[in-house]
């Protein structure tokens, strides 16, 4: 018979960490939505640029990153975390910084998927976004947009 304490572990474990997920499954769909929408506002938007307005691609490429980028920073304060009593300046710093990892983290996923493990590239590039979506969700969730406590000092006062 196997010990219950050894063995109760893992469970614990994996039953506080399914717990967390089930009460993060409303953030979670907005993140991936948000994501999803952004990716598509993206290449819409340079489409609509660079082909229907005849926008030189190099121009459409920033245009279009930049909108999509402001309104999946926007989305993502204001819908997905609920996040809006942060200083605006300080997340979209943070943002930018998870955005810069999230970015290398993809990368690194992709060339190693297609250099060691022979995938092709297309597929590389969807395994790094599959590997990368919920580190990025969690940095944003405990870093981006905390919202932190304020904590009151003994002998502050309010009304100086």
């Amino acid at each position: 018979m196997p010990d219950r304490r050894t063995s109760s572990v893992p469970c614990c474990f994996l039953s506080t960490t399914a717990h967390r997920i089930w009460a993060e499954r409303a953030s979670i769909v907005r993140f991936l939505a948000t994501g999803v929408f952004g990716a598509v506002l993206n290449v819409g938007l340079f489409l609509v640029l660079a082909h229907g307005m005849d926008v030189d691609y190099r121009i459409a490429v920033v245009v279009a990153f930049a909108v999509s980028y402001v309104f999946s920073f926007v989305t993502h304060r204001i819908w997905t975390f609920s996040a809006t009593d942060g200083h605006i300046g300080h997340q979209g710093l943070r943002f930018a910084l998870v955005s810069a990892v999230s970015i290398a983290g993809a990368l690194l996923v992709t060339i190693v998927a297609v250099e060691s493990f022979g995938l092709p590239e297309n597929v590389s590039e969807v395994v790094a976004a599959l590997c990368i979506a919920p580190i990025s969700f969690l940095l944003h969730r405990r870093y981006t947009f905390v919202v932190l406590p304020v904590v009151d000092r003994p002998g502050a006062s309010l009304s100086r």
